[in-house]
């Protein structure tokens, strides 16, 4: 901030070079176009027939979205959604005739659509084949976190977003060899606004590509990247206060309101939390198991403490889907490329963030955090290596039917019981 001539001069050739990036990559970005309408399509579709959302779903509240009320109950820990979210607050001019809950339908579904965007050219970037990129996506729209949450409305897809953004920028980061600081801010003021343990994703990847691309002065630049972030969210955060309302994510109180949530399960019954985890970050989140949990007259949907129930489509798609990963795993640990490690490394130090984290917090609705953690497991068996031979496309294909097939039909059971 010496040079402040310099460092704007910087940042100006940083947006033109990346502009560059993109424009390289102009077809893929139309793919990801079309994918992301699709499924932007199908996700309104799922929402429109959930109305009405009269069930406790995983524990998420929908309060918020289906009123437009997002100051009403809006949490510290959510730091400057508010800002993200209000931008889209001209949408109510149009209701009616348009009632709010459709538009908290198309607005949550079209942050899923943005998603998928970005989850495209995360795998062009990895793959640079478009039947394989195709078929990741493919893969990850249909997974029932980003189905369900896409769907549903509430904060899910959102968080989601951010987890991709982030992996995009540490991909380009790593392939170009260069620093976008003016990005990795951006983004970092984005993962911290729509949720603050997003933003410890977003700081460990960019501590790994400082330390991979070997700056001078590491821990200083690592440091001053996330000082900046969190000044700069500061900032936003009493602009927000001050124009839109909210919950000022540095008090006391909002750590002590998040304390409520932790738990010692993992104490007392630590093999149920061990168990748990294996579902939520492996299992359910892809290939969903029956959720309904209890015969009061809401419909009920939670995995905690139960066996998983599996239709025959269900165990056929699941049996895939474990050994597509663990085939994908194996080849990106054992790959000689040095960025496939660095990105590996970082996806690794983000999932045992997580996976440490839920160990204590809020471990009977683990559910509900499955679109934080999820694209990051994907991103574990994305081999470029493994697109070439023909069973491992086959076995994709027949996994992106056979799981959509079977995490369509659950939709279809909760559709029908929210109705009956």
């Amino acid at each position: 901030m010496e040079n402040k001539t310099a460092l704007f001069q910087s940042l100006i050739q940083e947006f033109l070079h990346f502009k560059q990036v993109l424009f390289d990559y102009r077809k893929v970005i139309l793919l990801s176009l079309a994918l992301s309408l699709g499924f932007t399509a199908l996700y309104i579709s799922l929402g429109l027939e959930l109305i009405p959302f009269q069930g406790d779903f995983f524990g998420a509240d929908q309060n918020e979205w289906l009123t437009l009320e997002w100051s009403r109950y809006h949490k510290g820990s959510h730091a400057n959604r508010l800002l993200f979210l209000e931008i889209f607050g001209f949408l109510r001019l149009f209701s009616p005739p348009i009632s709010k809950v459709h538009l908290a339908i198309f607005l949550n579904s079209l942050f899923g659509g943005f998603t998928i965007f970005f989850s495209c050219i995360v795998f062009w970037l990895l793959t640079k084949k478009y039947f394989s990129t195709t078929c990741f996506t493919l893969l990850f729209g249909l997974s029932m976190n980003q189905l369900f949450f896409s769907a549903v409305p509430e904060s899910r897809s959102l968080q989601a977003l951010s987890i991709v953004i982030t992996c995009l920028l540490l991909i380009i980061s790593l392939q170009t060899s260069r620093i976008y600081w003016l990005y990795w801010i951006l983004v970092g003021i984005f993962s911290f606004g729509i949720l603050l343990t997003n933003f410890v994703v977003t700081f460990l990847c960019f501590a790994v590509t400082i330390i991979a691309l070997e700056y001078h002065q590491r821990i200083r630049k690592i440091l001053e990247y996330g000082g900046t972030v969190v000044f700069l969210s500061f900032c936003l955060n009493l602009v927000q206060k001050k124009f839109l309302g909210g919950s000022y994510f540095f008090l006391p109180y909002t750590v002590i309101k998040e304390l409520n949530y932790i738990n010692v399960t993992l104490i007392n019954n630590p093999l149920l939390v061990l168990k748990e985890l294996l579902n939520n970050f492996l299992l359910v989140n892809f290939v969903s198991a029956s959720p309904f949990a209890g015969h009061s007259d809401r419909v009920e949907l939670s995995f905690f403490a139960r066996d998983l129930a599996y239709s025959a489509l269900g165990w056929i798609a699941l049996a895939l889907w474990l050994i597509l990963f663990l085939i994908g795993f194996y080849k990106n640990v054992i790959v000689s490329q040095s960025i496939v490690k660095q990105i590996l490394i970082a996806l690794i130090l983000s999932i045992f963030f997580y996976l440490v984290l839920h160990s204590f917090y809020n471990v009977k609705e683990m559910y509900i955090y499955t679109t934080n953690y999820s694209f990051l497991v994907l991103l574990l068996c994305t081999n470029k290596s493994l697109t070439k031979f023909l069973a491992w496309k086959i076995a994709i294909v027949i996994l992106i039917v056979v799981m959509g097939i079977n995490n369509l039909n659950i939709m279809r059971e909760i559709i029908f019981a929210l109705k009956t």
